[in-house]
């Protein structure tokens, strides 16, 4: 065997060595970002049932009520949807960053809502309307909502910008990694962490079928128990519009729940 091995010329010696250095520097990185790390994941924490029981027990006619005048902010409502089980409530509204019901759910259609105005298309085309419910004149209101709607993008594209982004398992010190694994029994694929509005951390685990992020505050602590299919992100009203198993979640940085609604 010897005597075969030193008949092969140099050159493919030296091909076959840096063919094992590569694949093995391959390997090491796909073995410390997570990839291939036994799973923790606890199915229960994605329980379908506790998703229904959440969304029954949540009654957007529950929710507390307040008048436009009362908004500290009005340009900073966030449209919703209302759904209540067995009830046949459907339709779009406004909500406070407290999750205080502005404007009822009576549109029929999707709305956005910048500086101001609710912008809703429907068969007859593209309607806006105030606060109050009254129709407005497009070509009026127009050119206020579009800007609303552009400083709100560029400012949504700094909020949205992590100030460390996508560093991987391997790159974290023990410490961080201890404080994030230890109570949840996870393991961490990556991590973002952003300055503003407030300094918080998203964190996607490690899962063979899901995407499971959760969300800790400047200090690592997490901010809620729950666990998401969607990053999440705060703007500056300090909510987050999530994605979980049975829908659209709204939290705060508190960690409460402030709207949750069914996807139509």
């Amino acid at each position: 065997m010897w005597n075969w091995i030193r008949r092969i010329k140099l050159e493919y010696k030296v091909y076959f060595v840096l063919f094992v250095l590569f694949a093995g520097g391959v390997l090491w990185t796909v073995y410390g970002s997570g990839w291939i790390q036994d799973r923790t994941f606890d199915r229960d924490i994605f329980s379908v049932a506790r998703c229904e029981l959440d969304k029954k027990q949540f009654d957007s006619d529950l929710a507390p009520r307040k008048s436009v005048e009362d908004v500290e902010n009005i340009e900073r409502l966030i449209p919703v949807y209302f759904y209540n089980e067995g009830k046949g409530v459907k339709g779009y509204g406004l909500i406070d960053s407290d999750g205080s019901v502005v404007v009822e759910g009576i549109y029929p259609e999707r709305i956005t809502y910048y500086g101001g105005y609710i912008r809703m298309v429907d068969d007859e085309g593209v309607k806006f309307y105030d606060v109050y419910g009254q129709l407005m004149d497009t070509r009026s209101v127009a050119p206020q909502y579009y800007e609303a709607l552009r400083m709100r993008n560029l400012r949504n594209n700094i909020l949205m910008d992590p100030a460390y982004g996508l560093i991987n398992r391997r790159s974290l010190s023990s410490e961080f990694v201890s404080a994030i694994e230890g109570d949840v029994g996870l393991e961490i694929f990556y991590v973002s962490f952003f300055r503003e509005p407030n300094p918080y951390y998203i964190v996607r685990f490690v899962h063979t079928s899901e995407s499971v992020f959760g969300v800790y505050n400047g200090n690592l602590e997490q901010i809620t128990q729950r666990y998401y299919t969607s990053g999440v992100f705060f703007d500056d009203t300090l909510v987050a519009k999530v994605e979980s198993v049975c829908g659209t979640m709204y939290i705060n940085y508190q960690g409460e729940t402030v709207w949750m609604q069914s996807n139509p």
